[in-house]
């Protein structure tokens, strides 16, 4: 089972969202991301918890390519 700092990190990978949208997201400091993903630091079981639910209710920061159709030239 994977740890809570490689469960952060890869969320936050496939949300395409960086550390600073991630801690904006979740009202803490952008090092803060950091020590978690390093395992410096780790919130609490329950803390961790709510984090995950949180950032996976959360829209990738941007927005998937739309296709479009390209223009036929003349």
């Amino acid at each position: 089972m994977a740890g809570f700092k490689d469960q952060l990190r890869k969320l936050r990978e496939k949300l395409g969202l960086s550390q600073a949208e991630v801690a904006s997201l979740l009202g803490v400091s952008p090092p803060r991301i950091s020590e978690w993903e390093r395992a410096v630091r780790t919130p609490k079981p329950l803390t961790q918890e709510a984090i995950v639910l949180k950032m996976k209710k959360a829209r990738p920061a941007r927005p998937a390519k739309s296709a479009k159709p390209k223009k036929k030239k003349r």
